[in-house]
């Protein structure tokens, strides 16, 4: 049976272009295909504080044992740095990390060349390398994955981002000791 998921692996990762539609919160967006179809990208290796009220957010600040207005703000930070970052209506290419599944699926997105300081091929990198993120294993079967588990160490390790100004937040949501 793994044999078959190593097999199937390179069709998942396989590469689409989208049009940027919508910045959901600071690990979520929008691509619409040219054929006017919508994927739902959850940007895969990364889990972000959520920005407003929701299930998930209650979820988070029970586990964390922290106010869900400290993990709001620290969302809508992470959300201000992707759409400081991402352009509405820009064009993208990304791969599919899981199958999708009813439009949604785990996504590495990459941006242009340059269009970051840090010089990051993927939007993922970028949010984890400047600690807007917590790295959020989705299987140590990826390539990406221990790159992107790196990102996330050294943004631990410097302090940005969210692990300067909530790092609580961070602590729990984050599995890097």
């Amino acid at each position: 049976m793994r044999i078959f998921w190593w097999l199937l692996l390179p069709l998942l990762a396989w590469g689409f272009e989208g049009t940027l539609v919508q910045i959901v919160d600071g690990d979520t967006v929008v691509l619409k295909d040219a054929k006017g179809s919508q994927t739902i990208c959850q940007l895969g290796f990364l889990d972000a504080p959520e920005d407003r009220a929701n299930d998930r957010l209650v979820a988070q600040a029970t586990r964390c044992n922290l106010p869900q207005s400290s993990l709001k703000q620290a969302g809508q930070e992470a959300t201000a740095f992707i759409k400081a970052t991402l352009v509405l209506g820009e064009t993208y290419t990304y791969e599919l990390l899981s199958p999708k599944n009813n439009s949604w699926a785990h996504c590495l997105i990459h941006i242009p060349k340059a269009a970051h300081a840090q010089l990051h091929p993927t939007i993922n990198g970028v949010m984890l390398d400047q600690g807007f993120g917590a790295f959020f294993p989705l299987g140590k079967q990826s390539p990406h994955a221990n790159e992107m588990e790196k990102f996330a160490k050294a943004a631990h390790k410097e302090v940005r981002g969210l692990w300067k100004t909530h790092p609580r937040i961070m602590e729990c949501l984050s599995p890097i000791p």
